[in-house]
């Protein structure tokens, strides 16, 4: 009863509003506090964490929070699918979200400060996002249908290996990719239709970026589901393109899906 008390004392705490049952957790500004508060809440009082584990819980969320909070992470890769980000980011910037402040997106291009670590400033984008959008294409995938047990690691696969991790952990709120289809060669400047082939992609594990993503994981305090680990190329991109996306493709009228 103490825990859910005080699960109930963070959730007025938080959004300002008394707490009822059956209230939705849409006034958090921050999904991993909210993700906390919502086991806090269980009805069935085995649901909920002891409050050494709340403490603990808490204490990991709040260094996470330290850091700027962001509404959405853009992952991409820069060779095919820079161009269609900026342009998505600038409208992004203009748009007011719920308390009148403007979104925040993690856009490396803009986010990274001078000097910092790729490393870092990805590690903290993405553990401080609500919500994870993978702008993916025929060509910017292609990459990953050569790989092998033995290859380096492919950035863009790995971003989307850790998106999945951490919205398992309740880190991420939600995963909705971005589908771009290649460029129509008969309408210069326009993009086809298009949805991954997941026969293309090999069921192979990568180890140097399966380490990297444990790596990834380890600092910053997450404990990763099994099951998402030992994940294979083909594995990472079919359970990515399960979630709701959006498929754009160009016509004369700009961007549609």
């Amino acid at each position: 009863s103490d825990v859910y008390s005080l699960g109930a004392t963070l959730f007025e705490a938080a959004t300002g509003k008394r707490f009822n049952i059956g209230d939705a957790f849409k006034h958090f500004g921050h999904t991993e506090l909210s993700t906390i508060v919502e086991k806090m809440l269980a009805l069935n009082e085995a649901d909920r964490p002891t409050a050494s584990e709340v403490v603990e819980l808490l204490q990991k969320s709040l260094v996470r929070m330290k850091h700027k909070l962001y509404h959405a992470f853009f992952s991409y890769r820069v060779r095919y699918e820079a161009e269609v980000v900026q342009e998505v980011h600038g409208e992004c910037s203009v748009v007011t979200v719920a308390g009148g402040a403007k979104m925040a997106v993690y856009w490396d291009k803009v986010e990274l400060e001078p000097g910092q670590l790729w490393q870092e400033g990805f590690m903290n984008g993405l553990s401080n996002s609500i919500v994870f959008v993978p702008f993916l294409s025929e060509d910017g995938l292609r990459q990953c249908e050569s790989l092998t047990a033995d290859s380096h690691t492919d950035n863009v696969l790995l971003e989307l290996h850790l998106a999945l991790c951490l919205r398992d952990a309740g880190v991420l709120r939600g995963i909705y990719p971005v589908y771009l289809g290649a460029a129509d060669q008969d309408r210069p400047g326009k993009r086809k239709k298009w949805l991954p082939d997941l026969s293309r992609y090999p069921t192979v594990v990568v180890h140097e970026a399966q380490q990297r993503a444990i790596d990834f994981l380890n600092k910053l305090d997450v404990t990763p589901n099994p099951d998402l680990v030992n994940i294979s190329v083909c594995k990472i991109i079919e359970k990515i393109t399960a979630n709701q996306g959006y498929v754009g493709f160009q016509t004369e009228a700009g961007l549609r899906d």
